[in-house]
């Protein structure tokens, strides 16, 4: 008798999630540069790159549930965004 595992295979579940990523990121980066666009350029490139690591983790909690294919660059990195608004910091968002 076979018997199969309930959970993924973590490895090939998280190459998925990386490859889907890769393929939004460059979206990713322009809806972040242009949500950000407020803010000053010498912090916003930091700024940038927190959205983007923020957007893999709901990404990653997507996929964790069964719906990364609902996942897309523009709604991962509104969320982001609006998670950068709820943390303490003296930088203004529009």
């Amino acid at each position: 008798m076979v018997a199969f595992s309930k959970k993924p295979d973590r490895g090939r579940w998280m190459d998925l999630c990386r490859v889907r990523f890769a393929e939004m990121l460059p979206q990713i980066r322009q809806e972040a540069s242009a949500a950000l666009r407020d803010v000053p350029p010498d912090r916003r490139a930091a700024l940038v790159e927190e959205v983007i690591e923020r957007a893999f983790g709901t990404l990653l909690k997507l996929a964790e549930r069964g719906l990364m294919q609902i996942a897309y660059a523009k709604p991962l990195t509104m969320v982001a965004v609006k998670q950068l608004h709820g943390r303490p910091s003296n930088v203004r968002f529009r």
